[in-house]
């Protein structure tokens, strides 16, 4: 959701181009220092968020086990059945009373954000790759705006924009409106803003609107991780007035914020971005940030050693960041330049627009996009390697205070009868008989993502229940060491979904060495995929099988017969 929100706010920030007018520096009154005005409060409903339920630990459990049937066979299924069977009766009923007792006594949160932050910071693999993303954006509606300079000046405007409204408050708060007509009025606006903080989500619920959670939303500015051992640190600086800019391995700070907290005028933003695209200077030769692609350890070692930036530009305003390189921290970014090098050079990316049909096809088939899109990754993996393999699609808790997310399985006993169906013996069935099995997919999909929004899951609590074994000093209950519990966890598809107007598409890579890594977004009348892979998978192989499955797919829904 944050993600959503903040892409959607960089068009309106336009302030420089050709023909633009010019602007003088703006005052903190003046409606250009803001994206919006809203007239709720940004945070109004975060005091009376419901908090995330924990799932009855037998409901876990059967959940869990539908997701392992389509992954082993009769054998294996057995024994994790018996093993679960053991956990439920016996130490992981006692963790689940613990879990729930502990959660009792920490109502300002849920129960999986500690956990789920002590992963993430204690996790020493590298972030670059690992855990960072990418987004690539659609082009400005407006040509001339385009070019490198003045695209990055108007990014960096609206970022500020964003930046201002939301510490003043005025943000509008993020809702998802089941109702819009009902509840994203003014009318309503102007009502709730008077209902007490402890009691407006309450407000939203009576005209079926579910405010979000947005606790993590001053981490998007002015934030960083810094590597520390053995767990990283979050740390942000809210008096932070500076933007840092890389280019050609080299680092530029000036400030966007003058004394007063205002943006500064579009047109020195410009000038300052200017300036740093005319220097020449070769790329430096021990480039300092191929070390935050390396081990967290590695990386707090070796930033110790760092003496201060200096300022080695004559310029007043921007400054160029000369780092002092002893020969410790020299052989460090070669070897981390080399590993990070040697690891892109077998990562593969791939992508295809599938043009035949999106949503609004779908919908009148009343088939769910988002299970279209997963049963074609299955079906995909089911042609290429011929079989039914882990699979991950995370989807937001965010109507709970600080829910974070809950995994979406999406390989079942339905998307593996109807993958082998299209994949192994199209000619045995018809085109109706092919429907009606993505009608099932699509069924059980929608049931999966409506418990997994509503923290129905079962991976994080089967988490929840394994750290906080950990956290006792307790031996991991035999669950967790069973291989089957090792297999669903190594997610060989990850998978993951961005709409937003300002998106062309994004992506990741693998999460496991023998992974994929599929972003994917479904519009209107296409469908969109990206997808990484390491040596030894073949990215574009992939996507010309799921290109295939939505051909198969799509020629069912229209009664012809698949093509083998």
């Amino acid at each position: 959701m944050v993600a959503r929100l903040l892409l959607r706010a960089w068009p309106r920030g336009l302030a420089v181009g050709p023909g633009a007018p010019s602007r003088l520096r703006s005052t903190g009154l003046e409606p250009s220092q803001y994206l919006q005005r809203s007239i709720v409060p940004t945070m109004h409903y975060q005091d009376s968020l419901p908090r995330l339920p924990i799932p009855k630990l037998e409901d876990t459990i059967r959940r869990y086990l539908s997701a392992q049937k389509p992954l082993l066979d009769d054998g294996q299924f057995r024994k994790t059945e018996q093993l679960c069977k053991s956990f439920e009766n016996g130490i992981g009923e006692e963790l689940h009373e613990q879990l729930v007792a502990q959660d009792k006594q920490n109502k300002h949160t849920s129960y999986i954000s500690g956990p789920w932050f002590d992963m993430y910071l204690s996790a020493r693999d590298p972030i670059v790759l690992n855990f960072n993303p990418f987004v690539s954006f659609n082009p400005d509606p407006k040509s001339e705006y385009n070019d490198q300079l003045t695209r990055a000046t108007n990014m960096t405007v609206s970022a500020l924009r964003f930046l201002k409204t939301l510490r003043a408050d005025l943000l509008e708060p993020e809702v998802f409106h089941l109702n819009p007509a009902r509840s994203d009025t003014d009318t309503f606006k102007r009502l709730i803003r008077f209902v007490p903080s402890s009691l407006s989500w309450y407000g939203a619920y009576l005209v079926n609107a579910y405010p979000l959670d947005m606790s993590q939303y001053f981490r998007l500015f002015s934030s960083t991780r810094l590597p520390r051992p053995s767990r990283d640190e979050l740390f942000t600086d809210d008096k932070a007035r500076h933007l840092l800019v890389l280019r050609k391995g080299h680092f530029y700070v000036f400030d966007v914020l003058d004394q007063d907290g205002n943006i500064v005028s579009a047109s020195e933003i410009q000038a300052h971005l200017k300036y740093i695209l005319s220097d020449n200077s070769p790329a430096p030769e021990f480039p300092l940030s191929y070390l935050t692609s390396e081990n967290r350890d590695i990386w707090v070692e070796l930033r110790q050693k760092l003496n201060q930036p200096a300022s080695t530009d004559s310029s007043a305003t921007v400054q160029k960041l000369n780092f002092k390189l002893n020969n410790a921290l020299k052989t460090g970014i070669s070897a981390a330049k080399e590993k990070f090098d040697a690891t892109i050079k077998t990562l593969t990316i791939d992508y295809i627009r599938f043009q035949r049909g999106g949503k609004e096809l779908l919908k009148k088939q009343k088939l769910s996009p988002d299970s279209v899109a997963q049963l074609a990754f299955q079906m995909a993996f089911l042609r290429q390697y011929g079989q039914t393999v882990a699979t991950y699609e995370s989807c937001s808790t965010a109507a709970f205070k600080h829910g974070r997310t809950e995994t979406i399985r999406p390989a079942s006993i339905f998307t593996k009868r109807c993958s082998e169906a299209f994949v192994r013996e199209p000619s045995k069935h018809s085109a109706g008989e092919l429907q009606q099995m993505m009608a099932k997919c699509s069924a059980y999909h929608n049931q999966l993502t409506r418990e997994a929004a509503m923290g129905q899951g079962f991976d994080r609590h089967l988490f929840a229940l394994r750290y906080l074994a950990a956290v006792k000093g307790s031996d991991l209950p035999e669950l967790y060491l069973d291989p089957a519990y090792r297999q669903i966890n190594h997610n060989i598809l990850s998978t993951s979904t961005l709409s937003s107007p300002a998106v062309n598409i994004g992506g990741f890579a693998p999460v496991v060495p023998d992974g994929f890594g599929i972003a994917y977004t479904v519009q209107d009348n296409w469908i969109g995929c990206n997808v990484s892979a390491y040596q030894g998978r073949n990215a574009r192989e992939f996507l010309q099988c799921v290109e295939k499955a939505l051909e198969d797919m799509f020629d069912a829904l229209e009664g012809k017969a698949i093509k083998t």
